[in-house]
């Protein structure tokens, strides 16, 4: 199976469709307190890049990588529950941070739900650790927060 990923429009149909089920997938598992309205426009900055991946001509998956003054942050990974365990989310996450490199990062940090265990093995795949609290992130027992050293070039 191929897996094609490329950077997408934020406001395309596809990708606001991948963006909004993913914002309802991470709503379901998470409390009320933390609990947020979707908004499309975080995506819209010139600081954050969109990737979508697509197989067959299908978008499944998304990621979006926020380019921060001192390290680029990869949020909003998801990918849809049919073409789950098929490798796009490898591709999305290896994608975005070749990008971050590309563009001179050199850390690559996250945060991820402390009971997402499939996403820790994924991060941990990718070589990420655990790192403290970042950016305007608040300290929660209910997050994990990961940080991967890039290489320089």
């Amino acid at each position: 199976m191929v897996i094609i990923v490329e950077r997408a429009d934020p406001r395309s149909p596809s990708a606001r469709e991948l963006l909004r089920a993913g914002h309802a997938a991470m709503q379901a598992l998470f409390p009320a307190k933390r609990q947020v309205a979707f908004s499309i426009e975080a995506f819209l900055a010139d600081s954050v890049l969109l990737f979508v991946a697509s197989v067959a001509g299908r978008d499944v998956g998304c990621c979006a990588l926020f380019l921060n003054r001192d390290f680029a942050e990869l949020k909003r990974l998801y990918v849809a529950p049919n073409a789950r365990r098929q490798g796009a989310a490898d591709r999305l996450v290896a994608h975005a941070e070749k990008v971050a490199m590309g563009a001179g990062f050199t850390q690559l940090k996250l945060e991820t739900g402390a009971t997402l265990s499939a996403s820790h093995r994924l991060y941990a795949r990718h070589g990420f650790t655990q790192c403290e609290v970042f950016g305007d992130h608040a300290p929660s027992s209910e997050s994990l927060f990961l940080v991967k050293q890039l290489l320089s070039r």
